[in-house]
């Protein structure tokens, strides 16, 4: 990057949710546009970084990937200081993703500001076909708790863009 692309903004993006429901797919078909099927579970916490575009500034991303495994939680905890935007992100196949939505609702509560940051409730994997999760159950979910809901497939790069541009609006 020379000195003329300079990042005018720097923005942290955190994506949470639990285990397996697509959070490392969504953000290497964002920053890489490549989709693996078999994805390693994070360790941890792990990061990528896209420089955008958008309305003649430059904006660096640091999009950090959260592990959803419980036993990483008290490591991923310290990652929410500093956030500017959030995707919270549930698998539609797997309910009991989507009624953790609360838990990861009131980590987001007790560890950041919430009225400073960007939130977008994410249901991924919309190209699967056993569903368990319906479009209504996650508008209304995102209308009772005052954020907005997006529906996405990782594999098929339904909304991928979408979400992280609708997140960069809030911000």
């Amino acid at each position: 990057m020379n000195k003329k692309d300079t990042p005018d903004y720097a923005f942290k993006l955190l994506c949470l949710g639990e285990t397996g429901v697509g959070k490392t797919c969504i953000i290497l078909r964002y920053t890489d546009n490549k989709f693996t099927r078999n994805q390693m579970s994070t360790v941890g916490i792990d990061f990528k970084i896209k420089i955008i575009q958008l309305k003649a500034k430059i904006i660096k991303l640091l999009i950090w990937d959260t592990a959803g495994q419980e036993r990483f939680r008290n490591i991923t905890n310290q990652y929410y200081n500093g956030a500017d935007g959030i995707l919270l992100i549930f698998d539609v196949t797997n309910r009991k993703s989507f009624e953790n939505v609360t838990y990861w609702m009131n980590q987001i509560g007790a560890k950041s500001d919430r009225e400073k940051i960007g939130l977008i409730l994410v249901g991924n994997k919309t190209d699967e076909e056993k569903r368990e999760v319906s479009k209504e159950e996650g508008e209304l979910f995102g209308k009772n708790n005052n954020i907005k809901y997006i529906e996405t497939s990782a594999l098929s790069n339904h909304n991928i863009n979408e979400c992280f541009d609708d997140l960069l609006k809030q911000i």
